[in-house]
């Protein structure tokens, strides 16, 4: 028969095995919510407006659920791709579009700012640039900026969260090993 003060020992040891694991456990959680909600951000263009501004066309694309970062990294491609259709009438096939400008506004969008020079047919022009944000190609371009930063951001949650969770799976473990040598 144990005797009350090793059945409060041993009653105490469970309810600190237990609190440790209830700690385990909402680290646990916090972690696949933050992995969760990492791996579901892309980006869309959310407006787009093509004007005539002498010579040139400028142009304005307003993209939220990206990195402005990323985005900047993407400027030559998306350029091409921009190009490209723009280049496509045989009119302005000289043309060329340049990114000028990615600023962040205060909810988080971003707004990217273009130049397209070399235009003959400035009307055919800005329908290739406005049929041009609808197409694959350059949809593809924002997108991976987004999922190279989703990717990127991830990897580093991952990585701070397995840091802490291997601290955390130590405090236990110690925790555990020195209340069985008390009793």
């Amino acid at each position: 028969m144990q005797s009350p003060l090793s059945k409060s020992r041993h009653a105490h040891l469970l309810v600190n095995i237990l609190f440790q694991l209830f700690l385990l456990n909402i680290f646990c959680t916090k972690f696949k919510i933050v992995l969760l909600a990492t791996q579901t951000k892309t980006a869309q263009i959310d407006s787009h407006t093509v004007v005539s501004s002498g010579t040139s066309l400028k142009g304005t694309m307003v993209v939220s659920q990206c990195d402005k970062q990323s985005l900047q990294q993407s400027n030559e491609a998306l350029g091409k791709a921009l190009t490209k259709q723009v280049q496509a009438q045989s009119d302005n096939s000289n043309s060329k579009v340049q990114i000028n400008d990615v600023t962040q506004s205060s909810d988080g969008t971003l707004t990217l700012t273009y130049e397209c020079t070399g235009a003959q047919n400035h009307e055919a022009a800005k329908n290739a640039l406005n049929n041009a944000v609808k197409q694959d190609d350059v949809k593809k371009t924002i997108v991976q900026s987004s999922q190279k930063d989703a990717s990127t951001t991830t990897q580093q949650q991952i990585t701070t969260q397995t840091g802490q969770f291997i601290s955390i799976s130590s405090i236990v473990t110690t925790s555990m090993i020195n209340l069985f040598k008390k009793y």
